[in-house]
């Protein structure tokens, strides 16, 4: 049988609380980014939806805001994760790793659809676009992409 978390040193712990101080934080995070009874959780996103063509000022607009909120999301994901890990039979941490998990997919599902969009986009505006002093922070991230195509 393993030990309890409260028999294990704090040196030899992961410091969760360095992310949230208590579930009770994570909670009322998860319910400002989970947006529960929306259509579109992230509506924010949603309308850049068929303009990646428009120009550069609209392609770095979405990825600085999927970043941040990919950066967000992550937070209460490794959050869950880890506290579910410190017990996997502890019923409240199972619940909000499973919670997390549901919120990180509906992310990913609800911003599939850039991947596809910059892929279809002519080869002389992705140049373009890669050209643009604002969007070199993420160039790394839209070449991985665009060696798809």
């Amino acid at each position: 049988m393993g030990k309890k978390r409260e028999e294990i040193s704090k040196v030899d712990q992961w410091n969760v609380e360095a992310l949230y101080p208590s579930f009770k934080e994570w909670e009322a995070d998860l319910n400002k980014w989970g947006r529960e009874g929306t259509e579109t959780k992230w509506p924010e996103i949603a309308t850049f939806k068929g303009r990646l063509d428009e120009d550069e000022s609209i392609l770095l607009e979405v990825i600085v805001i999927v970043f941040q909120f990919e950066k967000e999301l992550e937070k209460l994901y490794t959050y869950a994760h880890l506290r579910h890990d410190e017990d996997v039979r502890e019923e409240v941490a199972k619940q909000a790793h499973a919670r997390a998990t549901a919120l990180l997919h509906d992310f990913k599902k609800e911003t599939a659809w850039i991947e596809p969009e910059l892929l279809h986009l002519p080869q002389e505006r992705i140049e373009q676009y890669l050209q643009v002093e604002e969007i070199a922070p993420y160039k790394v991230y839209l070449e991985k992409i665009l060696r798809l195509k």
